[in-house]
């Protein structure tokens, strides 16, 4: 399915790259619309410098390090994860018995929960200079 999803994904980035961003009568049609005196220019949209981006590039550079240090501390191999802490105080005896299997699959799920969205931002970060180049060429045009 991954395979298909890709190939879909593929050929849709493909098709957005061929596609105008205002077609021409659109473009008439705009311009049309606005009041007399109304320069097109006045709704061009001014992006962020490079130096705010890479700005946002440290930002959740720092966030993706807080998600992944508190997946640790839920389920990582450490002996103060909470994960290890239940398996720790779930005895015979203890008024905690039976914990480990009440909690541990939900405690594994929040951990896949916060890494899935480590590795989303990840992504951003991975596009965010070919994204930047692109709205620098859009820029100059």
């Amino acid at each position: 399915m991954d395979k298909f999803k890709t190939i879909f994904l593929r050929s849709l980035l493909n098709e957005a790259e061929e596609t105008p961003i205002m077609p021409a009568e659109d473009e008439t049609a705009f311009n049309a619309a606005l009041d007399k005196g109304t320069p097109p220019e006045a709704f061009d949209v001014q992006g962020l410098g490079g130096e705010s981006q890479s700005h946002y590039i440290e930002t959740a550079k720092h966030w993706i390090h807080k998600l992944d240090q508190f997946a640790e501390e839920l389920n990582g191999l450490n002996p103060s994860s909470l994960n290890t802490q239940l398996n720790e105080i779930d005895k015979e005896g203890s008024i905690f018995r039976g914990i480990v299997k009440d909690q541990s699959d939900d405690i594994v799920k929040v951990t896949e929960i916060l890494k899935a969205m480590g590795e989303g931002i990840k992504g951003y970060i991975i596009g965010a200079k070919r994204q930047q180049a692109e709205l620098q060429a859009q820029r100059t045009i």
